[in-house]
Protein backbone atom coordinates (compact mmCIF):
# COMPACT_ATOMS: atom_id res chain seq x y z
CA UNK A 1 0.00 0.00 0.00
CA UNK A 2 1.60 3.68 -0.98
CA UNK A 3 1.26 5.87 2.19
CA UNK A 4 0.49 9.44 0.99
CA UNK A 5 1.10 12.21 3.64
CA UNK A 6 -1.48 13.07 6.20
CA UNK A 7 -2.44 16.55 5.45
CA UNK A 8 -4.36 17.04 8.63
CA UNK A 9 -5.39 14.86 11.64
CA UNK A 10 -6.82 11.67 11.65
CA UNK A 11 -10.48 11.44 13.88
CA UNK A 12 -11.78 8.51 13.55
CA UNK A 13 -16.18 7.60 14.48
CA UNK A 14 -16.39 3.93 15.06
CA UNK A 15 -19.46 2.85 14.28
CA UNK A 16 -20.76 -0.72 15.09
CA UNK A 17 -23.78 -2.85 15.38
CA UNK A 18 -24.15 -3.89 18.94
CA UNK A 19 -21.20 -4.72 21.59
CA UNK A 20 -22.37 -7.68 22.34
CA UNK A 21 -20.02 -11.41 22.25
CA UNK A 22 -18.04 -11.42 19.18
CA UNK A 23 -14.29 -10.93 17.55
CA UNK A 24 -15.55 -7.38 15.82
CA UNK A 25 -16.66 -6.55 19.70
CA UNK A 26 -13.39 -7.30 20.95
CA UNK A 27 -11.28 -5.75 18.57
CA UNK A 28 -13.74 -2.30 18.76
CA UNK A 29 -12.77 -1.89 22.95
CA UNK A 30 -8.86 -2.57 22.10
CA UNK A 31 -9.24 0.32 19.55
CA UNK A 32 -10.58 2.47 21.99
CA UNK A 33 -8.09 1.69 24.67
CA UNK A 34 -5.02 1.68 22.42
CA UNK A 35 -5.73 4.12 19.37
CA UNK A 36 -3.39 7.22 19.35
CA UNK A 37 -5.62 9.59 17.48
CA UNK A 38 -9.05 11.09 18.85
CA UNK A 39 -11.58 8.47 18.40
CA UNK A 40 -14.96 7.30 19.89
CA UNK A 41 -17.68 4.57 19.17
CA UNK A 42 -21.12 4.60 18.58
CA UNK A 43 -22.96 1.57 19.15
CA UNK A 44 -26.54 1.64 17.34
CA UNK A 45 -28.41 -0.46 19.65
CA UNK A 46 -28.48 -2.43 22.65
CA UNK A 47 -27.99 -5.83 23.13
CA UNK A 48 -27.37 -8.44 26.16
CA UNK A 49 -24.04 -9.38 27.27
CA UNK A 50 -22.51 -6.40 26.31
CA UNK A 51 -18.87 -6.11 26.65
CA UNK A 52 -18.94 -2.28 28.07
CA UNK A 53 -21.29 -0.33 30.01
CA UNK A 54 -23.16 3.07 28.70
CA UNK A 55 -20.94 5.99 30.02
CA UNK A 56 -17.76 3.67 29.63
CA UNK A 57 -15.25 6.60 28.38
CA UNK A 58 -15.51 6.54 24.18
CA UNK A 59 -18.82 4.83 23.84
CA UNK A 60 -21.50 6.48 22.76
CA UNK A 61 -24.86 4.43 22.56
CA UNK A 62 -27.94 4.33 20.96
CA UNK A 63 -31.00 3.36 23.22
CA UNK A 64 -32.58 1.40 20.93
CA UNK A 65 -32.68 -2.17 20.99
CA UNK A 66 -34.33 -2.72 17.84
CA UNK A 67 -32.28 -4.74 15.39
CA UNK A 68 -33.96 -2.82 12.16
CA UNK A 69 -34.52 1.08 12.10
CA UNK A 70 -32.21 4.17 11.78
CA UNK A 71 -32.55 5.68 14.98
CA UNK A 72 -29.34 7.65 15.54
CA UNK A 73 -28.75 8.97 12.34
CA UNK A 74 -28.83 12.69 13.48
CA UNK A 75 -27.16 12.00 16.57
CA UNK A 76 -24.42 10.48 14.40
CA UNK A 77 -24.13 13.37 11.92
CA UNK A 78 -23.83 15.64 14.76
CA UNK A 79 -20.97 14.18 16.62
CA UNK A 80 -19.16 14.07 13.69
CA UNK A 81 -19.68 18.09 13.53
CA UNK A 82 -18.83 18.63 17.20
CA UNK A 83 -16.29 16.80 17.06
CA UNK A 84 -14.32 17.43 13.73
CA UNK A 85 -13.99 13.59 12.70
CA UNK A 86 -12.64 13.20 9.25
CA UNK A 87 -13.55 9.08 8.86
CA UNK A 88 -15.88 6.63 10.03
CA UNK A 89 -15.04 2.99 10.26
CA UNK A 90 -17.88 0.99 10.55
CA UNK A 91 -18.55 -2.81 11.31
CA UNK A 92 -21.07 -5.56 10.64
CA UNK A 93 -23.58 -5.29 8.43
CA UNK A 94 -26.41 -2.56 10.05
CA UNK A 95 -23.07 -0.04 10.43
CA UNK A 96 -22.58 -0.52 6.47
CA UNK A 97 -26.23 1.02 6.09
CA UNK A 98 -25.90 3.92 8.35
CA UNK A 99 -22.34 4.47 6.70
CA UNK A 100 -23.77 5.20 3.29
CA UNK A 101 -26.38 7.17 4.96
CA UNK A 102 -23.73 9.36 6.31
CA UNK A 103 -22.02 9.29 3.33
CA UNK A 104 -24.70 11.02 1.20
CA UNK A 105 -25.24 13.39 3.36
CA UNK A 106 -21.63 14.40 4.37
CA UNK A 107 -19.88 14.19 1.05
CA UNK A 108 -16.37 14.44 0.80
CA UNK A 109 -16.12 15.95 4.02
CA UNK A 110 -15.95 12.05 5.49
CA UNK A 111 -13.78 9.40 4.24
CA UNK A 112 -15.89 6.09 4.73
CA UNK A 113 -14.18 2.44 5.74
CA UNK A 114 -16.06 -0.93 5.83
CA UNK A 115 -14.70 -3.36 7.81
CA UNK A 116 -15.81 -6.70 6.58
CA UNK A 117 -15.75 -9.22 9.40
CA UNK A 118 -17.05 -12.32 7.56
CA UNK A 119 -20.69 -11.87 6.52
CA UNK A 120 -19.22 -11.58 2.92
CA UNK A 121 -18.53 -15.79 3.62
CA UNK A 122 -22.30 -16.36 4.69
CA UNK A 123 -24.81 -15.26 7.27
CA UNK A 124 -24.37 -16.98 11.22
CA UNK A 125 -28.20 -16.26 11.36
CA UNK A 126 -29.44 -18.41 8.22
CA UNK A 127 -31.97 -15.33 7.37
CA UNK A 128 -32.67 -15.99 3.51
CA UNK A 129 -34.13 -12.03 3.81
CA UNK A 130 -31.03 -10.31 5.60
CA UNK A 131 -28.37 -12.08 2.94
CA UNK A 132 -30.39 -10.90 0.30
CA UNK A 133 -30.56 -7.02 1.61
CA UNK A 134 -26.60 -7.82 2.75
CA UNK A 135 -26.14 -8.51 -1.09
CA UNK A 136 -28.25 -5.53 -2.40
CA UNK A 137 -26.15 -2.81 0.13
CA UNK A 138 -22.77 -4.40 -0.79
CA UNK A 139 -23.31 -4.42 -4.22
CA UNK A 140 -24.21 -0.51 -4.31
CA UNK A 141 -22.17 0.06 -1.38
CA UNK A 142 -19.03 0.98 -3.72
CA UNK A 143 -20.28 4.19 -4.98
CA UNK A 144 -19.88 5.22 -1.61
CA UNK A 145 -17.40 3.15 0.23
CA UNK A 146 -14.00 4.80 0.20
CA UNK A 147 -11.76 1.61 1.48
CA UNK A 148 -13.04 -1.63 2.54
CA UNK A 149 -10.81 -3.84 4.97
CA UNK A 150 -11.17 -7.68 4.96
CA UNK A 151 -10.37 -9.70 8.04
CA UNK A 152 -8.62 -12.29 5.53
CA UNK A 153 -7.90 -12.89 2.30
CA UNK A 154 -10.39 -15.48 2.26
CA UNK A 155 -12.92 -12.92 2.83
CA UNK A 156 -11.25 -10.44 0.73
CA UNK A 157 -11.85 -12.97 -1.85
CA UNK A 158 -15.47 -13.57 -1.46
CA UNK A 159 -16.05 -9.87 -1.58
CA UNK A 160 -14.56 -9.41 -5.21
CA UNK A 161 -16.02 -12.94 -6.14
CA UNK A 162 -19.78 -12.21 -4.65
CA UNK A 163 -20.27 -8.58 -4.76
CA UNK A 164 -17.97 -7.17 -7.22
CA UNK A 165 -15.68 -5.30 -4.93
CA UNK A 166 -12.68 -3.95 -6.77
CA UNK A 167 -9.46 -5.55 -5.54
CA UNK A 168 -7.74 -2.18 -5.23
CA UNK A 169 -10.05 -1.06 -2.79
CA UNK A 170 -9.89 -3.80 -0.68
CA UNK A 171 -6.97 -4.18 2.43
CA UNK A 172 -6.33 -7.48 3.85
CA UNK A 173 -5.59 -7.16 7.45
CA UNK A 174 -5.53 -10.20 10.07
CA UNK A 175 -7.28 -10.02 13.64
CA UNK A 176 -5.31 -8.80 16.04
CA UNK A 177 -4.53 -10.23 19.49
CA UNK A 178 -4.71 -8.34 22.92
CA UNK A 179 -1.80 -8.07 24.51
CA UNK A 180 -3.70 -9.01 28.05
CA UNK A 181 -3.46 -12.67 26.52
CA UNK A 182 0.35 -12.66 27.45
CA UNK A 183 0.43 -12.50 30.96
CA UNK A 184 2.68 -14.91 32.10
CA UNK A 185 0.89 -18.38 32.18
CA UNK A 186 1.81 -20.54 35.25
CA UNK A 187 4.35 -23.61 33.92
CA UNK A 188 1.64 -26.57 33.42
CA UNK A 189 2.05 -29.38 35.73
CA UNK A 190 0.65 -32.99 36.11
CA UNK A 191 -1.96 -34.26 33.64
CA UNK A 192 -2.95 -32.91 30.12
CA UNK A 193 -6.72 -33.00 30.30
CA UNK A 194 -8.67 -29.66 30.15
CA UNK A 195 -10.30 -29.05 26.66
CA UNK A 196 -11.86 -25.86 25.53
CA UNK A 197 -14.65 -24.59 23.19
CA UNK A 198 -14.90 -21.03 23.04
CA UNK A 199 -17.63 -18.82 20.51
CA UNK A 200 -21.12 -18.31 20.41
CA UNK A 201 -23.74 -21.00 20.67
CA UNK A 202 -24.97 -21.49 17.38
CA UNK A 203 -24.58 -24.19 14.38
CA UNK A 204 -22.17 -21.97 12.67
CA UNK A 205 -19.04 -22.29 15.57
CA UNK A 206 -19.81 -26.11 15.63
CA UNK A 207 -20.94 -26.87 18.80
CA UNK A 208 -22.80 -30.12 18.31
CA UNK A 209 -19.39 -31.05 16.78
CA UNK A 210 -17.57 -30.47 19.88
CA UNK A 211 -19.58 -32.08 21.91
CA UNK A 212 -20.05 -35.23 19.97
CA UNK A 213 -15.63 -35.35 20.06
CA UNK A 214 -15.74 -35.11 23.56
CA UNK A 215 -18.39 -37.87 24.23
CA UNK A 216 -15.30 -40.18 21.57
CA UNK A 217 -12.82 -38.76 23.95
CA UNK A 218 -14.31 -40.04 26.61
CA UNK A 219 -14.97 -43.19 25.90
CA UNK A 220 -11.21 -43.54 25.09
CA UNK A 221 -9.91 -41.26 28.24
CA UNK A 222 -12.37 -40.69 30.48
CA UNK A 223 -9.82 -38.76 32.43
CA UNK A 224 -10.28 -35.72 30.19
CA UNK A 225 -12.54 -32.69 30.85
CA UNK A 226 -14.53 -30.43 28.51
CA UNK A 227 -15.48 -26.95 29.11
CA UNK A 228 -17.85 -24.65 27.15
CA UNK A 229 -17.65 -21.19 27.18
CA UNK A 230 -20.52 -18.93 25.02
CA UNK A 231 -23.68 -17.42 24.17
CA UNK A 232 -26.17 -17.97 21.83
CA UNK A 233 -29.38 -18.35 20.50
CA UNK A 234 -28.98 -22.15 20.89
CA UNK A 235 -27.89 -22.45 24.52
CA UNK A 236 -30.94 -24.74 25.84
CA UNK A 237 -30.15 -27.51 23.04
CA UNK A 238 -26.64 -27.17 24.35
CA UNK A 239 -27.75 -27.75 28.10
CA UNK A 240 -29.85 -30.49 27.28
CA UNK A 241 -27.10 -31.87 24.92
CA UNK A 242 -25.10 -32.60 27.51
CA UNK A 243 -27.56 -33.22 30.69
CA UNK A 244 -26.13 -36.87 30.86
CA UNK A 245 -22.20 -35.82 30.12
CA UNK A 246 -20.44 -34.59 33.59
CA UNK A 247 -17.82 -34.53 31.47
CA UNK A 248 -18.66 -31.55 29.62
CA UNK A 249 -18.88 -28.27 31.69
CA UNK A 250 -21.06 -24.93 30.14
CA UNK A 251 -20.16 -22.31 31.85
CA UNK A 252 -21.65 -19.71 29.73
CA UNK A 253 -20.88 -16.47 29.06
CA UNK A 254 -16.70 -15.68 30.07
CA UNK A 255 -16.08 -11.79 30.49
CA UNK A 256 -12.74 -12.38 31.19
CA UNK A 257 -11.51 -14.96 28.86
CA UNK A 258 -7.52 -14.82 29.57
CA UNK A 259 -8.47 -16.76 32.83
CA UNK A 260 -11.07 -19.22 30.69
CA UNK A 261 -8.39 -19.85 29.12
CA UNK A 262 -5.68 -20.64 31.84
CA UNK A 263 -8.62 -23.44 32.89
CA UNK A 264 -7.27 -24.98 29.47
CA UNK A 265 -4.68 -27.39 28.14
CA UNK A 266 -6.04 -27.77 24.45
CA UNK A 267 -8.12 -25.19 22.75
CA UNK A 268 -10.37 -26.80 19.73
CA UNK A 269 -11.96 -25.57 16.50
CA UNK A 270 -14.88 -27.42 15.18
CA UNK A 271 -16.84 -24.34 12.97
CA UNK A 272 -18.50 -25.13 9.86
CA UNK A 273 -16.75 -22.23 8.39
CA UNK A 274 -14.77 -19.59 9.90
CA UNK A 275 -13.82 -16.48 8.30
CA UNK A 276 -10.59 -15.80 10.13
CA UNK A 277 -11.53 -16.60 13.77
CA UNK A 278 -10.03 -14.41 16.76
CA UNK A 279 -10.20 -17.33 19.87
CA UNK A 280 -7.50 -19.45 18.57
CA UNK A 281 -5.16 -16.71 18.51
CA UNK A 282 -5.86 -15.91 22.10
CA UNK A 283 -5.48 -19.59 23.00
CA UNK A 284 -2.04 -19.24 21.39
CA UNK A 285 -0.79 -16.57 23.01
CA UNK A 286 -1.83 -17.89 26.53
CA UNK A 287 0.24 -20.98 25.70
CA UNK A 288 -2.44 -23.60 24.81
CA UNK A 289 -2.20 -25.63 22.04
CA UNK A 290 -4.70 -25.72 19.07
CA UNK A 291 -6.26 -28.64 17.81
CA UNK A 292 -8.33 -27.44 14.49
CA UNK A 293 -10.44 -29.30 11.49
CA UNK A 294 -9.10 -27.11 8.34
CA UNK A 295 -10.79 -24.04 7.18
CA UNK A 296 -10.40 -21.21 5.36
CA UNK A 297 -9.61 -18.43 7.14
CA UNK A 298 -8.07 -19.81 10.18
CA UNK A 299 -5.83 -21.46 8.30
CA UNK A 300 -4.50 -17.96 7.10
CA UNK A 301 -3.07 -17.90 10.39
CA UNK A 302 -1.98 -20.74 11.88
CA UNK A 303 -0.69 -24.17 10.63
CA UNK A 304 1.06 -27.23 11.06
CA UNK A 305 4.20 -26.39 12.87
CA UNK A 306 2.36 -24.64 15.52
CA UNK A 307 -1.27 -26.47 15.80
CA UNK A 308 -2.54 -29.62 15.16
CA UNK A 309 -4.80 -29.74 11.89
CA UNK A 310 -7.28 -32.22 11.39
CA UNK A 311 -7.92 -31.91 7.21
CA UNK A 312 -10.98 -33.97 7.07
CA UNK A 313 -14.31 -33.20 9.02
CA UNK A 314 -13.91 -36.75 10.82
CA UNK A 315 -14.51 -36.41 14.50
CA UNK A 316 -13.39 -39.65 15.15
CA UNK A 317 -9.64 -38.41 13.78
CA UNK A 318 -10.23 -35.40 15.66
CA UNK A 319 -10.61 -37.06 18.98
CA UNK A 320 -7.75 -39.50 18.83
CA UNK A 321 -5.64 -36.53 18.00
CA UNK A 322 -6.99 -35.17 21.36
CA UNK A 323 -5.84 -38.15 23.39
CA UNK A 324 -2.70 -38.74 21.11
CA UNK A 325 -2.09 -35.18 22.35
CA UNK A 326 -2.99 -35.42 26.13
CA UNK A 327 -0.67 -38.30 26.32
CA UNK A 328 2.24 -36.94 24.95
CA UNK A 329 3.74 -33.95 27.21
CA UNK A 330 7.33 -33.40 25.69
CA UNK A 331 4.86 -32.86 21.88
CA UNK A 332 2.24 -30.27 24.02
CA UNK A 333 5.13 -28.51 25.77
CA UNK A 334 7.01 -28.21 22.10
CA UNK A 335 3.36 -26.90 20.22
CA UNK A 336 2.94 -24.21 23.69
CA UNK A 337 5.91 -22.57 23.14
CA UNK A 338 4.94 -22.38 19.03
CA UNK A 339 1.96 -21.57 20.11
CA UNK A 340 2.73 -18.35 21.55
CA UNK A 341 5.74 -17.56 18.81
CA UNK A 342 3.06 -17.83 15.91
CA UNK A 343 0.52 -15.50 18.02
CA UNK A 344 2.88 -12.89 18.34
CA UNK A 345 2.74 -12.31 14.45
CA UNK A 346 -0.36 -10.60 15.62
CA UNK A 347 -0.06 -8.05 18.05
CA UNK A 348 -2.19 -5.20 18.64
CA UNK A 349 0.73 -2.60 17.92
CA UNK A 350 1.54 -4.41 14.59
CA UNK A 351 -2.50 -3.74 13.56
CA UNK A 352 -2.82 -0.43 14.44
CA UNK A 353 0.22 0.75 12.31
CA UNK A 354 -1.08 -1.03 9.73
CA UNK A 355 -4.14 0.19 10.02
CA UNK A 356 -3.34 4.16 10.77
CA UNK A 357 -1.73 3.59 6.98
CA UNK A 358 -5.40 2.67 5.86
CA UNK A 359 -6.98 5.56 7.45
CA UNK A 360 -4.11 7.92 5.66
CA UNK A 361 -4.52 6.35 2.31
CA UNK A 362 -8.50 7.13 1.99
Amino acid sequence: MKIPAADKEIRVLHIIDLMSVGGAQSMVMEFMRTHSWPTETFVLRRSENEKVSPGEIGFIFNESSTKYGFGGINSIIRLIKDKNYNVIHCHLFRSLVYGIIVKIILGKKIKFLYHEHGQAIGSETGSKVEQALYWIFMKSSQLFVDRYIAISNYVGQAMHRKYGILDSKIDVIHNFVSDKFYEPKPLKHGAINSVGFAGRIVQRKGWREFVKIAKIVNKLSPEINFLIAGTGLEEEMLKNEIRECPFIDYIGFQKDMVSYYRLLDIFVVTAEWEPMGLTHLEAQACGVVVVSYYLSGLIETINEDNSIIVTSRDSTIMANQIVRLCNDSKSYAKLSKLSRNNSELYLLDKYNSILEMAYVSV
